[in-house]
């Protein structure tokens, strides 16, 4: 259920076919993020305006093998992280880039249960994680995510950094 507290109105009802293990509001709340099995739903979030229908499916991403146990978002809501119970993590853009390519993390031997951008805005000075200049493969040029992390089951963080 999505409810309005303020108001004590539901505003829908989702039925997923798989149980939800995550719920992400993306930082600047125009879209939501959901992990239901080996899928990450975006959904936009709904406006201060009466709609028919307030709840507006954005994007399904798949990918990983097992199920997705963990999300997070980039500082300016453009891209998604997920981590699953197969070791390892995706990353996707949430509008479509062209020639992208969803970049794929391994290196764990037990299932991810933590992932986690490093926040652009302190790392104005750090080499971008998306640098478009040709060696990374990605056309998303002005991206700022210098970092992220992935923690596993057994405590190992692994980080992951952008040099070019």
């Amino acid at each position: 259920l999505m409810v309005n507290f303020h108001r004590g109105v539901v505003l829908h009802r989702f039925k997923f076919k798989k149980p939800v293990r995550e719920i992400k509001f993306c930082p600047d709340g125009s879209k939501f993020a959901v992990s239901a099995g080996k899928h990450v739903q975006v959904w936009l979030t709904p406006g201060v305006r009466r709609e028919f229908a307030p709840m507006v499916l954005h994007k399904t991403y798949t990918g990983l093998v097992a199920d997705v146990t963990t999300l997070d978002w980039s500082s300016d809501s453009s891209v998604l992280l997920a981590g699953g119970k197969d070791c390892q993590a995706r990353v996707w853009t949430v509008d479509t880039v062209k020639d992208y390519e969803p970049w794929m993390f391994i290196g764990h031997k037990k299932p991810v249960v933590g992932v986690h951008f490093e926040d652009r805005n302190r790392n104005t000075d750090r080499n971008h994680f998306f640098a478009g200049n040709g060696n990374t493969g990605s056309t998303l040029a002005g991206k700022l995510v210098a970092r992220l992390y992935t923690v596993s089951e057994d405590g190992v963080i692994v980080t992951r950094e952008c040099r070019q």
